[in-house]
C-alpha cells in the first residue's frame, strides 16, 4: 500500500505504534545529546563555559521555536493534502515551507551576529560568562542555516509516511556529536567553540542526509525550483497569524523578565534570588526558570488566552 494512502486507511493502532515510536526515540535522543555535550564542556573547560553555553541556548530556542512552527504547520497541510490526493499542493507546502525556513534562519544568522553580546547580556550573560557564550554563539549562529534544512524537513519526512528515515536524521547530528565534541574539546583543545563547531558539523551532516533523501528520488515527495518562491496563499496557512502572536506574546514575557525580575510572576531559581545570571549551585546545575506562584502564573496565562481568542476570532471573521 502507498505510504500516503496507508495513514488514511491503515488499521490506527499499528500506525500509531509505527509512527509513535521513532519519534520517541529521536526525542529521547536529542535530550540525553544536550545533556552530555554540556557534561564534556563542564568537565573539559569550566562551570563559566558550562554557564556560557545555557545563556546562549536562548539563541537555539528561537532557531526551534521558528522550526517547530513552521514544520508542524507545513506537515499538518502536507498530510491533509496527501489524503485529498493533491500531490502538487503538498509539493507546493513543502517548497514554502523549505523556503520560509531557510530564509528565518538566514535572517536571524545575519541579526545574531550583528548584534550577538547585546543579546547575550539580555539574556544574562555577566561580564565573567560572556566570552564563553561569545564564542560558543558565534559558531554555531553562523552554521545555523545548515543545521535547520535537517531540523526543519524532518517534519516533512514523517507527515508523507516514513517515520523511520525522520528517527535516522534525529540521531544523526547528536550520534557524530558525541564523537567530536570530546576531539574537539579534549585533544584539539578548542575549548568552548569547539564544541559549537562540533555541533554545527553533525547537524550539517544531519542535513546533507535530508537533502540527499529529497533528490536521490527516494521520497515521495520532491523539492522542486518552482516551489521554493513563497507565495501568500500557501506560505501564511503555514504559520497561522495567532501562532505568530503566542511567540511573541511569550518572548515579550521573557524578555521583560529578565529586565524586570519578578514582573510576570516568573522566578529564576529558589536557592538565589535574585538571580546571578549564569551562577551555578553546587550540584553544578544551572538556575533555570519555574513559577513564583500558581496566582502569578495563572494571571499571565489567562490574560495571554485571553488576547489570543480575540486573534483567533479576528481570524475567524
Amino acid at each position: 500500500m502507498d505510504k500516503s494512502r496507508e495513514l488514511g486507511e491503515g488499521r490506527i493502532g499499528p500506525l500509531l505504534a509505527r509512527f509513535a515510536l521513532p519519534s520517541i526515540i529521536g526525542m529521547v535522543v536529542s535530550a540525553l545529546y544536550n545533556i552530555v555535550d554540556r557534561v564534556f564542556i563542564g568537565r573539559g573547560v569550566g562551570t563559566l563555559a558550562l554557564a556560557g553555553v545555557t545563556v546562549a541556548f536562548g539563541f537555539q530556542l528561537i532557531q526551534i521555536a521558528f522550526a517547530v512552527l513552521i514544520g508542524v504547520g507545513a506537515s499538518a497541510l502536507i498530510s491533509i493534502s496527501l489524503g485529498e490526493g493533491n500531490k502538487d499542493k503538498a509539493e507546493r507546502v513543502l517548497g514554502n515551507g523549505f523556503a520560509l525556513n531557510m530564509g528565518i534562519s538566514v535572517a536571524m544568522a545575519v541579526l545574531g551576529v550583528a548584534f550577538l553580546d547585546p543579546m547575550l547580556r539580555l539574556f544574562g550573560a555577566s561580564d565573567e560568562v560572556l566570552p564563553y557564550a561569545h564564542s560558543f554563539t558565534r559558531v554555531v549562529r553562523l552554521g545555523s542555516p545548515l543545521g535547520t534544512i535537517s531540523m526543519g524537513l524532518n517534519s516533512f519526512i514523517r507527515s508523507e509516511g516514513n517515520p523511520r528515515t525522520a528517527m535516522v536524521t534525529q540521531l544523526i547530528g547528536p550520534a557524530l556529536n558525541v564523537i567530536l565534541c570530546p576531539i574537539f574539546i579534549f585533544v584539539l583543545k578548542l575549548g568552548v567553540a569547539g564544541s559549537a563547531l562540533a555541533n554545527v558539523i553533525s547537524q550539517s551532516v544531519g542535513s546533507a542526509w535530508v537533502l540527499a533523501y529529497y533528490l536521490s528520488g527516494k521520497s515521495l515527495l520532491k523539492i522542486r525550483l518552482a516551489n521554493l518562491r513563497p507565495k501568500a496563499e500557501v506560505a501564511l496557512p503555514i504559520t497561522p497569524p495567532r501562532e505568530l502572536v503566542r511567540g511573541v506574546v511569550l518572548a515579550g514575557a521573557y524578555v521583560t523578565e529578565r529586565i524586570m525580575p519578578g514582573a510576570v510572576g516568573i522566578d529564576h531559581g529558589a536557592k538565589y534570588d535574585p538571580i546571578v545570571p549564569g551562577e551555578i549551585d553546587r550540584g553544578g546545575a544551572i538556575n533555570t526558570i519555574v513559577p513564583r506562584n500558581p496566582i502569578s502564573q495563572n494571571t499571565v496565562g489567562m490574560a495571554v488566552s485571553g488576547f489570543l481568542v480575540q486573534v483567533e476570532k479576528a481570524d475567524l471573521d
